[in-house]
């Protein structure tokens, strides 16, 4: 993919130029780059740094100490709530979800390294122009492939929501999975059952309003995420998947997708049933 200029809000860049004023670092980063690159509309920005959580809090007059044990700071800009982050390594998951420790770091390749898919693990500096793309995120842009960072089962161990995002993703943007991504799926589907049932439904109801939510729900299937989506469903065979998928389908170029989305999406149960029998180890 050709390097673009990314048309950054005002008040993002501002919030970047503060930053490099005081001496710090500053990208946006993640999903806003990805969905720019895209053409697609941005709904939230992050920002990446080197600078301390206390001193984002310094530099801006209205901030939210969001996820500050983190890094995260929200700064209020108007109307508007950007994320700013500092540049972070972290390790031992505790819950399938959750960092069990987080180490402040200078250099924005470290902080790429702990996302979950290369076309998220992309840096952009709003001064400059330059893109930080140390792992291929732009490449796998432009061939419309979902791939992890680094080894998919060591991704998906850290945080197992990952596993519905990065199908979620691929319906979403029409993408196709990477095969070693899609195995190490399969591999780590069982520890879907550790993420809450909430987390686990918001990724469910997004999937099913995206535009290829057919294939999405072939792709749950393959990925033997689906009984660990629907817990407390009878057995999945898959002739009904495929009916099931042939009728969003059918109905994707009438519009009427969502109404049956909606109804797929209270198919969830709020508690989580026994699930299906464990996978082999990976």
């Amino acid at each position: 993919m050709a390097s673009v200029e990314i048309p950054v809000p005002p008040p993002v860049r501002w919030i970047c130029d503060v930053l490099r004023g005081s001496g710090y670092q500053a990208f946006v980063v993640g999903g806003g780059v990805r969905d720019a690159l895209l053409g697609r509309p941005v709904h939230d920005w992050d920002v990446a740094t080197d600078a301390p959580p206390d001193a984002v809090q310094r530099l801006f007059p209205r901030t939210v100490p969001t996820g500050i044990e983190f890094g995260t700071v929200t700064v209020i800009i108007d109307s508007q709530a950007v994320q700013v982050t500092t540049f972070r390594s972290e390790g031992g998951y505790r819950d399938a979800r959750h960092p069990g420790w987080v180490t402040f770091g200078q250099r924005i390749e470290d902080d790429l390294k702990r996302r979950d898919l290369t076309v998220n693990a992309l840096a952009y500096d709003p001064a400059s122009g330059r893109f930080v793309d140390p792992y291929g995120g732009q490449a796998d842009l432009a061939n419309r492939i979902i791939r992890t960072v680094g080894h998919p089962v060591e991704r998906f161990q850290e945080d197992a929501l990952r596993l519905m995002r990065a199908v979620r993703l691929a319906a979403e943007l029409g993408f196709r999975l990477d095969g070693r991504t899609a195995a190490g799926i399969r591999c780590c589907a069982p520890r879907l059952e550790r993420v809450s049932r909430e987390r686990v439904g918001e990724e469910w109801r997004r999937l099913l309003a995206a535009p290829d939510a057919g294939r999405g729900l072939m792709l749950l299937y393959r990925t033997r995420l689906l009984p660990w989506v629907l817990p407390g469903a009878p057995k999945l065979e898959r002739v009904a998947v495929r009916r099931t998928v042939a009728g969003l389908e059918r109905l994707a170029p009438r519009g009427a997708a969502p109404t049956m989305a909606a109804r797929l999406s209270r198919a969830a149960p709020p508690r989580a049933g026994p699930g299906p029998a464990p996978a082999r180890r990976c």
